[in-house]
């Protein structure tokens, strides 16, 4: 019998929050139920998903004048508390609760109250340090949230180790993937390679259909980073570094590919220098079209650090396992759980947190690499992600968790 889920979340669902689709999307034999105090529209709505959206929250829509949208939109922000447990009458009894963000899962224990189901709650970034640094009211709330929960997710070893810190039993904490789909090829089409690449049947069942061999030939070579411009995504450091490689390496490029959250663009372009006419600022890219478009380049480089308010990536940016997945290596950093993502030496190369020089050492290597040893690194990052990091195997086992959860608290009772 599927078992009834409600996924909770602030928003669903920004593009950059794909993976969260992805997983609970691929979750077998589940009914899907989602809440949110706001739905934007970034197209991630399977039609199997049934979602329960606040009725006052649709005042935000527009109205025919200023004085009526502000007055809508002032009621539906005061009314927004009680969403929590509003959403309890509406989506009737479900077998689990399982909330995203540390700050949502407590937001949400009172609707995992009402509904008498068992609270799964997943971090992912900001919530492990960045608000109990900035608001030091969430470490009481998270001790709360940690006696009441089942289960608190995390993306690795990394992140266990900061979940206990915080307060939150070892033994109530597990990793638990994030994935990649790679079961669908590049631009809906089987990717063509050539018949070195292929197996004996002609495909890439170990590597999967977003894989793309490139050219690479010594002396040249394409950077790429994707993410929005926030301090703990590195972009000042690629830039340093880049320009450091630069003068030694002409036949360089860079494409930035986010939007500017924190207005850090400015820094960036000045921190290039002469290299900035080999770099390239694009806003953004729709989620279908990445992995197609990653194929124009060479390497991946997102060199993540801690920001001075505390942010860091908490686990790892799924991109890195978009990237590997289409064959690309990654020039990234030894931060969170990076390291278990992009492993060094073998499907990337990673530096220490702001070591410029270091980030610029692996730019040289990759610059100066022939297609041999490129090779290897391309087949290796694929393969890792196909896998510890495909969306389906990972969505099985947080299934498996969901019935080890529910059979427990049916045996526990009332």
């Amino acid at each position: 019998m599927p078992l009834r889920v409600l996924h909770v979340f602030g928003q669903y669902l920004h593009d950059t929050e794909n993976w969260a689709f992805r997983l609970i999307r691929d979750i077998p034999d589940c009914k899907v139920l989602v809440g949110a105090e706001q739905f934007l529209k970034c197209g991630f709505y399977d039609p199997r998903f049934e979602f329960i959206e606040f009725p006052f929250r649709q005042w935000d829509r527009p109205r025919r004048n200023i004085l009526e949208r502000a007055a809508n939109g002032f009621i539906s922000h005061a009314l927004l508390p009680f969403y929590p447990r509003w959403l309890a009458s509406q989506s009737g009894p479900v077998d689990i609760v399982h909330a995203h963000f540390g700050y949502i899962g407590w937001q949400y224990l009172p609707t995992a109250r009402k509904l008498r189901a068992p609270l799964v709650v997943s971090f992912y970034g900001s919530d492990y340090s960045r608000l109990p640094t900035e608001q030091p009211v969430w470490r009481e709330r998270y001790r709360d949230l940690f006696g009441e929960a089942a289960l608190i997710l995390c993306e690795g070893s990394h992140g266990i180790e900061q979940l206990v810190a915080l307060g939150c039993p070892r033994e109530k904490i597990a990793v638990q993937h994030l994935g990649i789909d790679l079961k669908t090829s590049v631009a809906g089409r089987e990717t063509e390679i050539s018949n070195d690449w292929k197996n004996a049947a002609g495909r890439l069942p170990i590597i999967g259909n977003f894989f793309a061999p490139r050219t690479k030939r010594p002396g040249e070579l394409r950077l790429v980073q994707v993410a929005t411009m926030r301090e703990k995504k590195g972009h000042i450091y690629t830039a340093q570094a880049f320009r450091e490689a630069f003068a030694d390496c002409p036949n360089l490029t860079l494409t930035f590919v986010g939007g500017d959250k924190e207005d850090l663009k400015g820094g960036v372009e000045k921190a290039l220098g002469p290299a900035l006419s080999r770099v390239e600022f694009l806003s953004g890219i729709d989620f279908a079209r990445l992995h197609e478009f990653l194929r124009g380049f060479h390497v991946f480089i997102h060199p993540s650090v801690h920001a001075a308010n505390g942010d860091c990536e908490g686990g790892a940016p799924v991109v890195l396992l978009d990237a590997q997945a289409t064959g690309m290596p990654v020039i990234a950093t030894r931060h969170c759980d990076i390291p278990e993502e992009v492993r060094n030496g073998e499907t990337g190369l990673l530096a220490d947190e702001k070591d410029v020089a270091g980030l610029a050492a692996a730019i040289r290597r990759f610059y100066a690499m022939d297609q041999a040893e490129y090779d290897g690194f391309a087949t290796r990052a694929a393969r890792h992600v196909a896998a510890e990091y495909e969306t389906g195997r990972n969505a099985a086992a947080l299934r498996a968790r969901y019935d080890e959860i529910a059979a427990g608290h049916r045996r526990a009772g009332p």
